[in-house]
């Protein structure tokens, strides 16, 4: 049965995780490490490809009911002389990483363990025992305040480098709709693998961006993925994908993803959110009829079909914008979808 090894981690955000490679290679070897500095709450473990959905929604759940937690990583320890690990420990919120741990370690997360669970970020995973002593002492100052927001799934490559398969916000999920055809919407940074596959074919175009922050937002009604949205935000917001599931169109889902881009935009600061579609696609009327307006011409962005660049301007959202953007589509929960 074709399965993956794969992992559950608190990712650790710019600039500090910048910062803690630097330490990293410092006290290393100088070679690039093969993972982005993490606090392990689930270590490598074999999951079967089948049960993969039911892995992920292990993640959500538990990132769903935990909020974002505020964390110290400092001072520098060791596990020597059990293990030759130098690690920053972790203090704050840690009780609520204990949690985390405890409740994602079932079903497809299960595994046996020897050792207690110790939060902690590694620096050294093999250092040289006679080094230890100093480097810990040196470093004996470094503290460091983070605010870690959401769980990342991670998958081992064949060159052994990890890379992100799922990243869902803690306290992401949303839920729409009530009392209607009710819909969760959960933030994260990358669409998820159910979510790619469900809508291959129903992507809106988008510009594409590549650099900035990552956001992914995915729609579910009865845990089925009905539609999704990603992009990155800089300056602005950036939508690089939308798109809903054929069967749920023209029922709200597509309105329900763009007020909470919108709203996830405003909420960080972003002036203006952008999108490509083409000029005769029924996107680009939908995205008028939202609010949206036309940008900038681009003929020559796809041969032989026209397509324009649109906008929409974004009000910084005061407080319980998502709450209010959600209010907003609520009045109008059957509204015709991308």
């Amino acid at each position: 049965m074709p399965r993956a090894r794969l992992g559950v981690v608190l990712a650790l955000p710019a600039p500090a995780s910048a910062e803690i490679d630097g330490l990293r290679r410092a006290i290393g070897d100088g070679t690039p490490a093969r993972v982005a500095p993490h606090i392990t709450l689930i270590p490598p473990v074999n999951v079967p490809d089948a049960a993969f959905t039911t892995a992920l929604a292990v993640v959500r759940d538990v990132a769903a009911s935990t909020a974002p937690l505020r964390l110290v990583l400092g001072p520098p320890a060791t596990f020597w002389p059990e293990t030759p690990v130098v690690y920053l420990a972790v203090a704050g919120d840690d009780a609520d990483v204990h949690r985390l741990q405890a409740v994602l370690g079932v079903g497809p997360w299960q595994r046996t363990t020897t050792r207690p669970f110790v939060p902690h970020v590694t620096l050294a995973p093999d250092a040289d025992p006679a080094r230890i002593p100093a480097t810990v002492a040196v470093l004996s100052g470094y503290r460091r305040e983070v605010t870690v927001t959401a769980v990342h799934i991670l998958r081992e490559e064949a060159d052994r480098s990890w890379v992100t398969l799922a990243a869902v916000d803690l306290s992401g999920r949303r839920v729409v709709a009530r009392g209607g055809l009710e819909v969760v919407l959960e933030r994260g940074a990358v669409v998820d693998p159910d979510a790619e596959a469900r809508l291959v074919t129903s992507w809106a175009s988008g510009v594409g961006r590549e650099h900035g922050r990552p956001f992914a937002i995915t729609a579910r009604r009865e845990g089925a993925v009905v539609g999704a949205a990603s992009g990155m935000t800089d300056t602005d917001l950036w939508v690089d994908r939308i798109g809903v599931e054929p069967a749920a169109r023209a029922q709200g889902v597509g309105r329900h993803l763009l007020r909470a881009v919108e709203s996830l935009g405003a909420e960080r600061d972003c002036r203006r959110a952008f999108v490509v579609c083409a000029r005769d696609a029924p996107a680009r009327r939908w995205l008028e009829d939202n609010g949206w307006r036309d940008d900038v011409d681009l003929p020559g962005w796809d041969a032989g079909r026209g397509f324009a660049r649109m906008t929409r301007d974004l009000a910084v959202a005061p407080e319980g914008s998502v709450a209010h953007a959600e209010a907003a589509v609520n009045r109008d929960d059957r509204a015709g979808d991308v």
